[in-house]
Formats: structure tokens, C-alpha cells, sequence
């Protein structure tokens, strides 16, 4: 592969404080990247055109299933989801996943729960990380 293209793009956020909540995911915290993704939209904004490996993580509260939408310019790419059949009561339930997305330059990604609510506090972290695996 192309070993000087490995960490050249790459970006980790997390977020810690709100409780519950749903709709978009935005962060407290850029680990690294901060010229890549903005925290207060969630939005990461591709500089370099290529293949990008990109993972998202975190904790869903809800009483049947978990779904987070992964979108590209305002579209729906992708989704994925955690399914726990519950009668009455909500449970908290894990929701990860890694994938890969070819992007151009200016695309804009980002995550949004399209169903149930996430759960965070300092100890309970959803994480959305990225970083390009082979340039255009």
C-alpha cells in the first residue's frame, strides 16, 4: 500500500456530556484532526480524495432497536443498527460499526441517530474516528 498516505488524513472525536439525545451526533472533544471535523456540527470535511475507513461507537437507550445514519452531502449513504426486543422497557444496548466510503474532495460526512436515543455521560463515550487508507 501506499505507507506515506497512513495518518496523513485522519480524525477521532468523542462525546461525553448531553445525557440522552437524538438527531445529529456532534462532539465535545477532537482527539486529533480538529482541521477535519467540527465538533459543535459533527460534520467531517474530506481535504484529500480517496478511500476512507470510518467507525462510529457509543451506547443507544431504547425499548426495540437502535439506528444510526450515516450521511454524505446531505444524503443517506448508509445505516446500521442494534435490534433488542423489549415489552416495556427501555435497556441500554451497544451500536458499533466500521466501514469504508470512497469520497472527494469537499465531501462532507456525518452521523445522525435516525431512531432511538444515545446515551453519554464521562464513563459512556460515542466515538466517531476516520482516516484515509489509499488517495485518489
Amino acid at each position: 500500500g501506499e505507507s506515506y498516505v497512513f495518518g496523513s488524513q485522519v480524525f477521532s472525536a468523542f462525546k461525553t456530556s448531553g445525557g440522552t439525545f437524538t438527531g445529529l451526533i456532534t462532539f465535545d472533544t477532537v482527539v486529533i484532526g480538529s482541521d477535519l471535523i467540527t465538533k459543535e456540527t459533527g460534520v467531517f470535511k474530506v481535504k484529500v480524495a480517496g478511500t476512507y475507513m470510518l467507525s462510529f461507537s457509543g451506547e443507544y437507550i431504547t425499548k426495540n432497536y437502535a439506528w444510526i445514519g450515516v450521511y454524505v452531502n446531505g444524503a443517506k449513504e448508509l445505516h446500521f443498527y442494534d435490534e433488542q426486543e423489549s415489552e416495556s422497557n427501555n435497556h441500554i444496548s451497544y451500536v458499533g460499526s466500521t466501514w469504508t466510503l470512497v469520497l472527494s474532495v469537499g465531501d462532507e460526512v456525518y452521523l445522525k441517530t435516525d431512531s432511538g436515543q444515545i446515551f453519554v455521560s464521562g464513563t459512556h463515550r460515542a466515538y466517531f474516528n476516520g482516516f484515509l487508507i489509499k488517495s485518489e
